[in-house]
């Protein structure tokens, strides 16, 4: 019998209380007249079984809750005498109360297990395949030279490349580091390359390092050592072999006064500083402040997406920061007034349709329902399917995610959801159904999961309507929609934002020459 059966049987209560306040006021604003409507029961058990399946399995009140609402016909046919015996029997192990009961394994929860090591030496494996074609595109091999001989050569010491979303400057600095790394092992040098690279969350820092330890492995010419140093991995070393330190400003900032600090930043060759538009943060200004003043050979590298024009008095403070600037020339060496309209052009980037939605603030509250925005989602979603494109819907939250994906099976659009309890098996299936003609998955609803760590390829569309935070998780979303045919994109891709989020994002001077679309 399936877990969705067994959550049948359960009181309306009962299923109330698992799926919390949050998710069944979303669940009434979008299917019932008010806050007092009367939820059915097979949105409830539905809205149960994608909220609190892990709940239920995994835990000895969710084990008991659903022993105790079967009937003492169904208890008996299990082999049980009475409801003390099957509570006794199957409440203190998972794997057997799935068994027993016949519940499908992927609703056992997998145990998180952390396989990574705070430190790796990798050996080169020439011919390894890195997924890509390998080799840079003009302008980017055209930038890399330039930084190049500026980090080598240049009596500056701290630059910044900017490149627009989606133009892959992530490849750019690995691809220069690679460079970097070989010519200063090449000469007679008292000790190895060493770089750190600083970004500001835990899954940029270890995407970085995948980038990196990927290329490596293709293309390096001798071992070299890859730390490590964010959480969980809180401690770090010099070795004698090149060594690439990928942190967070985090625990950077925290660590400013320690041994292990200083002597990671004594022996930096490079230090890369990844969003650099963050680092007008005080906290950030300490950290670039305490490598210069215990590195009086310092190099430092920013990184940022985000495109600026000459009047642009917001990035003024960032610029002060450093003593060079590049950024994305032509084949005659020009600098390129508008980088992305370039980059469009050359179908390195796909031009990116914007529509404005409503907020979809809640019933009660000034301002749009949840209703509206959904009704607008789904006219959206509906218009896509028939255009043969796919898109990832970014939900306000966990909540917000499974009223909508059910307000959309509801008519009879067929969606994926993927939240923090999604079984693992399940999300790889979506991931991997997504966007598969031969599968018919479209559309792909979550709250915040997919925005960092996971690659669509292909992607059409993205609609924004959480709040997006910060300038580093805009470029990050908008980012998988603005791929274009030559970086494994499309041509025209579309994406549907908020109101508000339109105009945050704008304030991001993000939207460099791109019309709003009514």
């Amino acid at each position: 019998m399936s877990l969705e059966n067994y959550i049948k049987n359960l009181g309306t209560t009962t299923k109330n209380d698992l799926l919390g306040s949050e998710v069944t006021r979303y669940l009434r604003e979008t299917f019932c007249k008010n806050q007092e409507g009367v939820l059915s029961k097979e949105i409830l058990n539905k809205a149960v079984l994608l909220k609190s399946c892990f709940d239920l399995t995994g835990t000895k009140k969710g084990r008991r809750l659903l022993i105790d609402a079967l009937s003492i016909e169904k208890l008996n046919a299990l082999g049980y005498s009475d409801y003390e015996e099957a509570n006794r029997q199957l409440d203190s192990n998972t794997q057997h109360f799935c068994t027993a009961l016949g519940i499908d394994e992927k609703y056992i929860k997998p145990k998180t297990q952390e396989n990574r090591i705070a430190q790796v030496d990798v050996i080169s494996k020439f011919g390894e395949s890195i997924k890509s074609k390998g080799f840079l595109h003009p302008y980017q091999r055209r930038l890399k030279e330039q930084l190049l001989w500026d980090i080598k050569n240049s009596a500056l010491q701290s630059h910044l490349c900017t490149m627009p979303t989606g133009a892959g400057k992530t490849t750019l600095a690995v691809e220069l580091l690679l460079d970097l790394i070989r010519t200063h092992s090449s000469k007679e040098n008292n000790r190895p390359f060493n770089f750190i690279w600083i970004v500001e969350g835990e899954i940029l820092a270890e995407q970085s390092l995948q980038s990196f330890q990927n290329v490596w492995r293709q293309k390096g010419d001798f071992p070299l050592s890859i730390n490590r140093y964010f959480t969980p991995f809180e401690s770090t070393q010099i070795t004698n072999l090149p060594s690439a330190t990928f942190c967070t400003f985090s625990l950077v900032t925290n660590r400013l006064d320690t041994p292990e600090l200083k002597a990671l930043f004594q022996k930096a060759d490079l230090l890369i500083i990844d969003e650099a538009h963050s680092s007008k943060a005080e906290t950030y200004e300490d950290s670039i402040r305490h490598y210069q003043n215990l590195n009086p050979d310092y190099r430092i590298l920013g990184l940022t997406a985000t495109p600026y024009r000459p009047d642009d008095v917001n990035v003024d403070s960032l610029k002060a920061m450093f003593q060079n600037h590049r950024s994305i020339t032509d084949a005659s060496g020009s600098l390129i007034k508008s980088p992305i309209s370039y980059l469009i052009n050359k179908d390195y980037l796909s031009h990116v349709d914007f529509h404005q939605m409503t907020d979809g603030e809640s019933v009660g509250v000034a301002g749009d329902s949840i209703k509206e925005l959904h009704d607008q989602v789904l006219t959206a979603c509906r218009n896509l399917i028939t255009e043969k494109k796919n898109c990832i819907i970014f939900a306000k939250s966990m909540s917000h995610a499974i009223a909508l994906h059910l307000f959309l099976l509801s008519y009879q659009l067929e969606s994926g959801l993927i939240i923090g309890d999604t079984p693992p098996i399940e999300r790889e299936r979506l991931i991997s159904d997504f966007g598969n003609a031969e599968k018919s998955l479209s559309i792909l609803v979550n709250g915040g999961i997919l925005s960092k760590g996971v690659d669509v390829p292909g992607l059409n569309s993205v609609m924004i309507l959480g709040e997006v935070g910060n300038p580093s998780q805009a470029l990050q979303i908008l980012g998988r929609a603005m791929r274009g045919p030559k970086n494994g994109g499309n041509k025209n891709n579309t994406v549907y934002l908020t109101r508000d989020n339109f105009t945050r994002i704008s304030s991001y001077k993000i939207l460099e020459q791109i019309t709003l679309s009514s």
